[in-house]
């Protein structure tokens, strides 16, 4: 793991979001505070995270993947394009990918109200049994790809075509 993924998953476990812009890093606070040790190290790593933020990263990104996943010849192209995308996918959510109040079904925005619910790893919350059941986490897990999606091929990147499975590490 890169010293920028580390520095992404400690913003993340706060609840933080990171953006670029105009050449600056824009450190959005979650629900806890960002820890100022936090902070000294995303302005000593400054260069890579701006980075690991431009649109080129993210295409070298999928290109390297997809080159990993084939396995040598192993695994067709389809496939192994199809798990870097997947990949690609969980790590902008985990970066950018919306958060719903603890009190609120991620999936169909109702409140959990004492209902069974499952939290996620991406800190989301969904309900768990009837009359909601499997729904909520089918819809809130179309939903985040969906905008996964979208934010990638606005970076100029193609979804894979085909049967292409639609795995990846966890967000």
């Amino acid at each position: 793991m890169s010293g920028a993924e580390e520095l992404f998953d400690r913003l993340v476990e706060v609840g933080a979001k990171l953006e670029a812009a105009n050449g600056r890093l824009v450190v959005r606070a979650g629900p806890r505070p960002v820890p100022g040790e936090l902070v000294q190290r995303l302005r000593e790593a400054k260069a890579e995270i701006l980075a690991t933020l431009a649109p080129d990263w993210w295409r070298r990104q999928y290109i390297v993947r997809t080159i990993d996943r084939s396995l040598g010849g192993t695994r067709s192209d389809v496939d192994a394009a199809g798990l870097a995308w997947g990949e690609l996918e969980c790590r902008w959510h985990r970066l950018y990918g919306e958060r719903s109040p603890d009190w609120q079904c991620a999936g169909c925005g109702e409140p959990i109200s004492g209902l069974p619910s499952i939290e996620l790893i991406d800190g989301n919350r969904v309900h768990l049994d009837d009359p909601h059941g499997l729904d909520c986490i089918i819809a809130y897990g179309k939903r985040w790809r969906g905008a996964a999606t979208a934010a990638l091929q606005g970076m100029d990147l193609q979804a894979p075509s085909g049967n292409a499975p639609n795995i990846a590490a966890e967000p």
